[in-house]
């Protein structure tokens, strides 16, 4: 039976505070992580810019590079070793990814780092490491890490993942998922995201739950076909077009968030013996309300008596032969799933 293992991962965290140095979710932070953001940076005095990629995307990128690299106990010194060869890195990343929707914003990543970025960030690693980054994680954040792993063991330790994993294979259409390793990230909140091979990074703070599992390991199963669909259904729809603004603009997330979070549902429904009423309440209230498609794509999926063979195919069908609910949305949802 696939194992699930949970730890942190010092260089993930450096990749993140790269990121969210630059404050654009300060607001949402934890107050302990924005003090210690602070201390890094007064350490770092003026020897970084306010420049970065896209943290959820370049631990995508490392993970898949070097996917049988320790990330668990990489130093400074060895993250910047994997950004020596940006066409290499290049090269093994196109490889391994796949599916089309994850290669649409990956690939241009690799891009950058070949045009720049990757000497770029052994730079930024190199001040980080001067800075005594390092010393300063462990001493500061480690021990918060250690105790929310403690928490987090409770929670998957009870978790029969076995059947959820042949699932996911199924509706995603991907090779067999074994073992699972979930790094926890202190400097990412409130941000989790999915990473290569059956991993991902979950922000401390957050609980450890089967939505959690369920809900990373379902991205990256979408298409262009598919996105350009659900693109069309929300332009038709003057309320559906403001929910998915802010969605992409306010909660910074994409356009296979909806499939994911319903499919994280279904697989609740079905393998955590969740309540569905409770779970369609819950997807009309999460991310303030922006995902109603969620909702519907839920209602729908719950109803099917067998776990569906290819899920982006089974959505690309709902789109095409127009049985998502067309006029009077609202009400629609309404109807389903009260506030």
């Amino acid at each position: 039976m696939p194992q699930i293992k949970v730890t942190p991962s010092m260089a993930l965290d450096a990749i993140c505070y790269f990121d969210q140095r630059l404050l654009n979710n300060a607001k949402r932070f934890k107050p302990k992580q924005l003090e210690f953001i602070e201390k890094v940076t007064a350490e770092c005095a003026d020897k970084l810019d306010n420049t970065c990629i896209g943290m959820s995307t370049l631990c995508m990128i490392l993970t898949a590079y070097a996917d049988n690299t320790p990330f668990e106990s990489l130093n400074l010194n060895g993250l910047a070793q994997l950004f020596k060869n940006p066409e290499d890195i290049r090269t093994v990343v196109k490889s391994r990814i796949t599916n089309e929707f994850t290669a649409s914003y990956v690939f241009p990543m690799l891009d950058a780092l070949v045009d720049g970025w990757a000497e770029k960030y052994v730079n930024k690693i190199k001040v980080l490491e001067k800075a005594g980054f390092e010393q300063m994680w462990e001493t500061d954040i480690l021990p918060l890490v250690q105790k929310d792993i403690s928490l987090k063991n409770e929670v998957y330790s009870d978790i029969n993942v076995d059947n959820i994993l042949k699932d996911i294979e199924k509706l995603k259409q991907c090779a067999p998922l074994s073992d699972i390793k979930i790094y926890v990230s202190y400097l990412s909140y409130p941000v989790a995201f999915t990473l290569h091979n059956g991993s991902f990074l979950e922000n401390a703070g957050g609980v450890g739950s089967v939505g959690m599992l369920c809900h990373e390991l379902m991205h990256g199963f979408s298409t262009e076909k598919l996105e350009m669909l659900y693109l069309n259904y929300v332009k038709n729809d003057t309320y559906l077009t403001e929910q998915h603004e802010r969605l992409i603009n306010e909660m910074s997330s994409g356009n296979e968030e909806e499939f994911v979070m319903a499919a994280e549902y279904y697989l609740r429904m079905k393998h955590n013996g969740e309540d569905k009423p409770k779970l369609l309440k819950e997807a009309r209230k999460r991310y303030r309300g922006c995902v109603p498609i969620s909702v519907l794509l839920f209602d729908m999926l719950s109803k099917e008596i067998e776990t569906p063979n290819g899920y982006a195919e089974w959505l690309a069908n709902l789109f095409e032969k127009q049985k998502l609910p067309q006029n009077n949305i609202q009400c629609y949802l309404d109807e389903i799933a009260p506030k």
